[in-house]
């Protein structure tokens, strides 16, 4: 069963960062010469960059992955490894969600689709809740 639920994590957050990738690089060319990089806590654009700045955010999903790769690898074969690796898993397949979603809205507002980003508050909240999650099935499973 954990190499089913690690397989399926480790799909959605390939899948995410692909979808982000190819969103990005579709829509590039129409981006204007700066794009947002940085919001405030109400979701409004405070900086911009120059637009190939705009694939930054997959840069940071792909690290997301090599951290996944390197925590299965590092905990599949101990005690409880396979727990800790479906966990690690699971909650940077939520990340890499929210990451893809914080891109879109990113792209949106460079091309001037949208005004401003879901408030970063509920992407933080989220995280914190299906990191939360992960603890809780990690003990209970554990036990």
């Amino acid at each position: 069963m954990t190499s089913v639920l690690l397989l399926a994590f480790s799909v959605i957050g390939v899948g995410a960062i692909l979808g982000s990738f190819v969103a990005t690089f579709v829509r590039y060319r129409s981006l204007p010469a700066t794009v947002p990089v940085s919001f405030d806590s109400s979701g409004l654009p405070r900086a911009y960059g120059p637009r190939p700045a705009i694939f930054f955010m997959v840069g940071i999903q792909a690290f997301t992955l090599v951290v996944e790769a390197f925590v299965v690898s590092q905990t599949g074969s101990r005690p409880g490894g396979a727990v800790a690796a479906v966990l690690a898993a699971g909650v940077i397949a939520a990340i890499s969600v929210l990451l893809t979603c914080l891109q879109l809205q990113t792209l949106a507002i460079a091309l001037g689709t949208r005004t401003r980003t879901t408030n970063p508050i509920v992407f933080i909240v989220v995280v914190s809740v299906v990191a939360a999650a992960g603890v809780v099935i990690g003990s209970v499973y554990r036990s």
